[in-house]
């Protein structure tokens, strides 16, 4: 099965561009020349218009993730007062231009000292070659310092007269992306940051109404094992609707895996309209590897409308890992068929409203939880 043929003329309109225009052997190639191209305040990518078997073996949305708190701190020099300071970075240099800002950091500076601000190192993927620092005395006012960038592991030293008042502290690009019908052979982690959706079309029943499944976007893993297919991670109101995701009976594959650390918590995820086959975990908030504390929360997330179909022995449909990782948040008519546990709260999922779900057999005997919720409060 090939994607959806559709010519466009030009590869921009306004902030909307069309990934068919733009340079690159693959589709993943395409795509991210195409999201690096939109404007600083965002668009749409559509790549629709990709002729051929498609792949995606690179993450699209590479050097866009927020970078991690930076190191405050301070130094002699100056004659200012104790001040208290409220200080954001954000990456620049990588192929899609400077991100949204870290998680806001707080810092003391003794009289007669002034503020230092380390440049974390960033991850090669990402392309970046240093930041921007963005400080304020009150909060949220934050706005820029440096007038050159600040080199990765770098440090910037406030003047000795004080914070200057610079530009605002960007949003980071935000957008969607359109993704045609057709198969695309991924083999790189799908990672969408802060305020992206990504609509495919949808091969399955829209609000009863059946649709071919042939005639959707399907995710068709080709990758390592252990790896999720799309990762929500430190990322908020983001949106999956109309993605198939095919595991390829991967082990250890996720479908889409939501975590957070406290930079920023996750939250305002809807992933709607999905199918989601042969894996071995559909869908997984949290992780065991990370903290379940205030701070590091995935909530307010919902999935809707939905199929989970696995087929894999030790299959799990949707697991929740951590207390703090499912407040306010709801699983509602999702279907589950062929997976050993349906819905596995064991984790300590809190808050979490499940409504008009359907549960099939599971693909091992022996196994007879719908929903296994030791520890859970629902």
């Amino acid at each position: 099965m090939h994607a959806q043929s559709v010519n466009f003329p030009v590869a921009n309109l306004n902030n909307v561009r069309y990934a068919s225009a733009f340079p690159g052997a693959t589709a993943g190639v395409k795509i991210a020349n195409c999201i690096a191209d939109l404007p600083a305040s965002g668009g749409v990518c559509d790549a629709r218009g990709l002729e051929g078997a498609q792949t995606i073996a690179a993450d699209p949305f590479a050097g866009m993730a927020l970078p991690a708190a930076p190191t405050l701190g301070s130094t002699a020099g100056g004659s200012l007062p104790q001040t208290q300071y409220f200080v954001e970075i954000t990456y620049v240099g990588g192929p899609k231009g400077e991100t949204g800002p870290s998680i806001e950091t707080v810092e003391t500076v003794p009289a007669n000292q002034l503020l230092t601000v380390s440049c974390p190192n960033a991850p090669a993927a990402s392309g970046a070659t240093g930041c921007n620092v963005y400080a304020a005395s009150v909060w949220g006012s934050e706005s820029k310092q440096n007038a050159s960038t600040v080199a990765l592991s770098g440090t910037w030293t406030e003047p000795a007269s004080g914070l200057v008042s610079g530009a605002a502290r960007p949003t980071g690009k935000q957008g969607t992306l359109r993704l045609g019908a057709g198969q695309y052979n991924t083999s790189a982690t799908i990672n969408p940051p802060s305020g992206w959706n990504i609509e495919c079309v949808y091969g399955g029943k829209a609000f009863g109404i059946p649709v071919d499944p042939e005639a959707g976007t399907t995710l068709f893993w080709t990758g390592a094992g252990n790896l999720p297919v799309i990762k929500i991670f430190n990322a908020h109101h983001v949106s999956i609707r109309g993605c198939t995701i095919d595991g390829n009976l991967t082990a250890g594959s996720t479908g889409i895996l939501m975590d957070s650390t406290n930079a920023p918590p996750g939250h305002n995820i809807v992933i709607q309209d999905f199918n989601l086959y042969r894996l071995a975990v559909g869908v997984q908030v949290g992780t065991a590897s990370l903290p379940d504390s205030a701070g590091y929360e995935v909530d307010k997330w919902q999935l809707f409308n939905g199929s989970i179909d696995s087929n894999m022995a030790g299959s799990e449909g949707i697991v929740i890992n951590g207390a703090n990782k499912a407040q306010d948040s709801k699983i509602q008519a999702v279907t589950l068929a062929d997976v050993d546990t349906d819905i596995d709260l064991t984790g300590g999922g809190s808050y979490l409203d499940i409504e008009d779900c359907s549960f099939g057999s599971p693909v091992s005997s022996g196994h007879t939880d719908a929903i296994n919720t030791i520890g859970a409060v629902t």
